[in-house]
């Protein structure tokens, strides 16, 4: 075969003391091919990456992509989001080029944020997930060149309102304000180069004069996220609580937002809330759950488990109710309880409705919940919601 002459196996055999078996051969059997396979891609290499700055679109349209990436040249690129469905890692190749990417030999990153529409508060939350979906990507790099963050303004959507930072859902501390959310999320990343924050708000409106500063040393620390404590502000443990307490302070508001993407939110939350083996979002709750200085109510999440059992297209008691409004003749069958995300996206293809603790909600989980055995949230119960 063609390829036989360039098998990349070292001349010198055990036994073989002939003075003939040195590097200088580039017959069969040596790794000169090898070598000039490798030099060649140390050539090519600076004049692929060093000039290029890639322009990173993060989309906040839920059902949308991740982001849009453009290059220098003008190729463009499209990542989906990880949904929840596929729980046993990101499989898409295109994902694992951009994830395996060697970002250090880049001149640049430019990562541009749009404000989302107010009037659509859900929006805030799918944008949050994905810049923390963008975050986890980049900071499996070993090393991050210059970046550049843009918080920006579009014709119809402002990051400021009435002459103050816009904080679409409100309740939260000075953290809830929606540009510093957004911007916390980017203190997980290390060892970039260089970091430089552009915000579209007058600068009198950013109250923390130093906080952009701040953030900025922070992403530039060479230390591995969990290991920075010099600062109050900066320590690592104190940016994770900040985001677990936004985790927690967006879930809690999210059963009952108004608007589409609030719907198709919650959808995705219960239909993902069972999975072969595991539950993310469960998992979610016992990884902030486990930190014992976070202060968590419990009952907003049995509230929540209750009605995904409830609101289960698949339980025995909605297949039956079902039947009845089909109005067969046939025999009553005996349903069986089960689980499919397919099946929830069909019977409630416009989303779930707000979970306001209404008469008519409370009298329909009392109808309607079951017991369903289930090892994972039983677990978790056992460990935190019964706890002292």
């Amino acid at each position: 075969m063609i390829w036989a002459d360039f098998a990349p196996s070292p001349r010198y055999q055990e036994g073989d003391d002939s003075e003939d078996s040195d590097d200088e051969d580039n017959g069969p059997g040596s790794l000169e091919i090898l070598r000039t396979c490798h030099r060649l891609h140390e050539e090519i290499l600076p004049h692929i990456y060093e000039k290029e700055v890639l322009r990173i679109e993060v989309d906040d349209a839920y059902g949308g992509l991740l982001c849009i990436i453009h290059s220098r040249q003008g190729r463009i690129w499209t990542l989906s989001p990880f949904e929840d469905d596929s729980l046993l890692g990101i499989e898409d190749g295109l994902y694992k080029a951009f994830r395996n990417l060697p970002y250090k030999r880049l001149r640049g990153i430019k990562i541009e944020i749009a404000a989302p529409n107010h009037r659509d508060p859900g929006l805030i939350i799918c944008l949050w997930e994905r810049v923390k979906e963008l975050v986890d990507l980049l900071s499996a790099a070993k090393g991050l060149p210059n970046i550049d963050i843009h918080l920006q303004n579009t014709l119809s959507t402002n990051w400021s309102y009435d002459s103050k930072p816009r904080n679409t859902i409100i309740g939260l501390s000075k953290h809830s304000d929606d540009y510093k959310a957004m911007l916390l999320l980017f203190c997980r990343l290390r060892n970039i180069r260089k970091a430089k924050i552009h915000v579209s708000l007058p600068k009198d409106l950013i109250q923390e004069g130093p906080i952009l500063a701040d953030l900025e040393a922070t992403m530039e620390l060479k230390e591995p996220f969990g290991s920075a404590s010099e600062e109050p502000y900066l320590a690592d443990q104190k940016i994770q609580q900040h985001l677990d307490v936004l985790y927690v302070h967006f879930d809690k508001a999210l059963d009952m937002l108004p608007g589409r993407t609030a719907r198709m939110l919650r959808l995705r939350r219960f239909r993902s809330w069972f999975s072969p083996g595991r539950s993310k979002y469960v998992e979610e709750w016992e990884r902030i759950s486990s930190n014992r200085k976070q202060t968590l109510n419990f009952a907003d999440l049995e509230w929540r488990h209750d009605l995904m059992l409830a609101f289960n297209p698949m339980s025995a008691k909605n297949q039956l109710m079902r039947w009845y409004d089909r109005m067969s003749l046939k025999p009553i069958p005996e349903y069986k309880t089960a689980w499919s995300p397919t099946a929830w996206n069909i019977y409630y293809s416009k989303g779930i409705p707000p979970l306001h603790r209404s008469a008519e909600l409370i009298q329909f989980l009392k109808e309607m919940k079951e017991e369903k055995p289930d090892k994972i949230w039983n677990s978790f119960r056992e460990r935190h919601l019964k706890r002292p």
